[in-house]
């Protein structure tokens, strides 16, 4: 929890500077909605917490370091930028196409 609220943080700091970045909080909001009414369903089915998986790491992987090179580089160009924020937002969204389809064939599952 404690690592979504830093990276909320993060991107709403870098919003005053780069405008693109309210894609990937619109993006995060969402996936972090879905994630808590998701997993609140699965834990409930089956009793037990799952972590995250390889995507959601390279996520969490890629915001740091995007946010990272824009704090470091000061006068970083538009086109490195938009760059960064749109590889960011596309594993975002593969990553919360990834765990819906993990949470829907879960929930899905006959009880044991």
């Amino acid at each position: 929890m404690a690592d979504k609220l830093t990276q909320a943080a993060m991107l709403i700091c870098l919003f005053t500077r780069f405008p693109h970045v309210l894609l990937l909080i619109v993006i995060m909001a969402g996936k972090e909605l879905y994630m808590v009414v998701s997993g609140c369903l699965v834990i409930q089915k089956t009793g037990k917490v799952h972590g995250a998986d390889w995507h959601g790491k390279i996520v969490t992987f890629l915001l740091y370091g995007t946010a990272a090179v824009h704090i470091i580089w000061f006068h970083i160009t538009p086109m490195v930028s938009d760059l960064l924020i749109g590889l960011c937002a596309i594993m975002m969204v593969i990553s919360v196409a990834l765990y819906i389809i993990q949470n829907t064939r879960t929930l899905k599952e006959e009880t044991v």
